[in-house]
């Protein structure tokens, strides 16, 4: 697919003049934040690599140095958790948002650059499917290049040629997760986090029978995973937001195509973002039960208040008065002037109540106020330990 028709397709796209007024919000509400990802864009163009973004699932603490070709299965100190986020391509992501903040054109080089070498040294095969291309990691991508490439929509380095490449992946990444459904992926975060990506290729390359398989799919999942409390069954807190995350994302995306919300995937949405209400720390925090990290929780709170101001009004308001005043980094670019003039239009309270009994999952969260203890960190605590996603 040329580059002409492939954007034009996207309903997502940013309006023109819309992605330097994200730049100039994120640097009004988040300058701490955007000096994080320029840091990691910068990395990205050198190499570099150290993952230590709010959400990453595998976090590190030392950098990483390659040169082209990238060795795509180097695996530090014999961490194959390295490897699974390195192939992830979040870095993606930093990479269109410096872009976007500065105009420099190394940016959209490293991007185009680092996904040529992918696309050039991982195939799919049996033995890729073990590491580079699991399910999770396609899933993942899915949604790391069909948001990236839009940031660079403009640059001259996004030529036809590159887009024929990159379209012809998507598509190779659309049919594998089409064919990759298993019996545990239904119960599993694996699954949902699969086909959040496979609607996200799906939308992009308009290919209705993904869109299809990918709500079917989510559809039975929600129905499946979470307990009428909110809470994800696996029970940790980390799951649970990646899964949320996932959910939002896909409702995200489905209102800006224009289609119907999925009324049993809205309403699973819905209670997972209560669930957050419900164990929000004083810090602003998630607990750190299961395998989880210690992750400011304000992001999926504002994320949560936009997409429900217009689906559930009261839900929003608290929402909005468990997280900030102002939307957070990522909303402000996934959902640009719509999304902040959302977030702005909704007044703010705290729960009446203070106490939860999530029955279901056997969890009871006391407080003895909604005050918030100031002065935490925007980025989260890390643990000394790795965890492995399953």
């Amino acid at each position: 697919m040329d580059k002409k028709t492939y954007f034009e397709k996207q309903r997502n796209r940013y309006k023109k003049g819309e992605l330097a007024w994200c730049a100039k919000m994120a640097r009004k509400w988040h300058e701490e934040e955007c000096s994080h990802i320029l840091r990691i864009a910068d990395e990205a163009v050198r190499l570099e690599f150290l993952f230590d973004l709010s959400w990453d699932m595998e976090r590190t603490y030392k950098k990483e140095t390659f040169a082209y070709p990238i060795c795509w299965t180097y695996m530090p100190a014999e961490d194959e958790e390295f490897v699974y986020q390195m192939n992830r391509h979040r870095y993606f992501i930093c990479l269109g948002q410096a872009y976007a903040m500065t105009g420099d054109e190394k940016y959209a080089e490293a991007f185009v650059q680092i996904t040529k070498d992918w696309i050039g040294h991982v195939p799919l095969n049996e033995e890729s499917k073990k590491i580079t291309w699991r399910e999770i990691e396609a899933g993942i991508r899915g949604e790391n290049w069909v948001k990236s490439i839009l940031y660079f929509e403009n640059s001259p380095l996004i030529d036809d040629a590159f887009m024929e490449l990159f379209t012809k992946s998507l598509e190779e990444h659309g049919e594998y997760l089409l064919h990759a459904h298993r019996g545990f992926q239904i119960s599993s975060n694996w699954g949902v986090i699969e086909n959040h990506g496979l609607l996200f290729i799906g939308l992009a390359l308009d290919n209705s029978l993904y869109v299809e398989t990918a709500l079917k799919r989510l559809e039975q999942e929600a129905g499946i995973q979470v307990f009428s409390d909110g809470v994800h069954w696996e029970q940790s807190c980390m799951y649970h937001n990646e899964v949320l995350h996932c959910f939002l994302e896909s409702l995200r995306l489905l209102k800006i195509w224009g289609k119907s919300l999925p009324k049993k995937l809205l309403e699973t949405t819905v209670r997972m973002a209560m669930a957050n209400v419900a164990w929000k720390k004083p810090d602003g925090c998630q607990p750190i039960t299961g395998d989880s990290d210690e992750t400011p929780l304000a992001d999926m709170l504002s994320a949560s208040a936009i997409l429900l101001a217009g689906e559930g009004r009261e839900k929003a308001e608290i929402l909005k008065g468990c997280a900030e005043s102002y939307p957070d980094y990522e909303s402000i670019w996934d959902w640009g002037q719509e999304g902040v003039s959302l977030y702005e239009g909704i007044s703010s309270h705290v729960p009446e109540e203070r106490n939860f009994f999530l029955e279901e999952s056997g969890n009871y969260y006391l407080r003895s106020s909604w005050e918030k203890r100031r002065g935490i960190s925007p980025f989260p605590k890390r643990l000394s330990g790795r965890r492995s996603w399953t």
